[in-house]
């Protein structure tokens, strides 16, 4: 009888142990509390605003370095396509404001530096080429086409020069201008100065 008595209370013993450890258990499976809730949303919310600003600065800065890159070239195919065919002309048929409406300006006055937005040359064995810094917006171009790509680029200034030390002295033709990126986009910054492209040609055919 005592015997029993003891396993009775030992197994009753064991059964509350096991209820309250069951009920510590489920308190701690119930769920989240409200304000457990309000700090996982605040916690994920501030990864989310982390991840988001390292995407857009990296996508920022890619985008940007292809526009400059793409500014680039399209500035130093234009400069190298003009400076050639101006250096190895058979002839220089003047400079003008007017796209030769007006008798062109045949010689660089001594000196002096004045920008003009036309010049004509005739290379060998070929038609006269009017190259061009003008119209609205501004392009540079020539008789067969821009060679700036427009949708793209702006060209804020432009300008063609010449220079020489005498009136007896071969001139030094100078091409000038300015390229930027055509609008902005908050991906997609526009360069602050523009790109500047100058270089200075003398053309060895000259005819005095």
């Amino acid at each position: 009888m005592i015997k029993d008595l003891r396993f009775m209370n030992r197994k009753k013993y064991s059964g509350e142990i096991i209820n309250h450890y069951s009920s510590i258990i489920n308190l701690k499976t119930e769920g989240f509390t409200l304000i457990e809730l309000v700090v996982v949303i605040t916690v994920l919310v501030a990864i989310g605003s982390i991840v988001v600003g390292v995407i857009t600065f990296s996508l920022r800065g890619t985008n940007k370095t292809n526009t400059i890159e793409n500014i680039r070239q399209n500035g130093n195919y234009a400069i190298s396509q003009i400076g050639r065919t101006i250096g190895f002309a058979e002839s220089f048929n003047g400079f003008s404001d007017d796209n030769f409406a007006t008798p062109a300006i045949m010689q660089c006055p001594a000196g002096a530096t004045t920008p003009y937005k036309y010049i004509r040359i005739k290379p060998f064995n070929s038609t006269p080429i009017i190259y061009s810094c003008a119209g609205t917006p501004i392009t540079i171009a020539s008789d067969s086409g821009s060679f700036i790509d427009t949708s793209t680029i702006e060209v804020p200034s432009c300008s063609f020069t010449c220079t020489v030390s005498g009136t007896s002295d071969v001139p030094v033709i100078g091409i000038k201008f300015e390229l930027k990126p055509k609008g902005s986009s908050n991906l997609v910054e526009s360069s602050n100065p523009p790109i500047l492209f100058e270089t200075s040609v003398t053309m060895r055919n000259y005819q005095r």
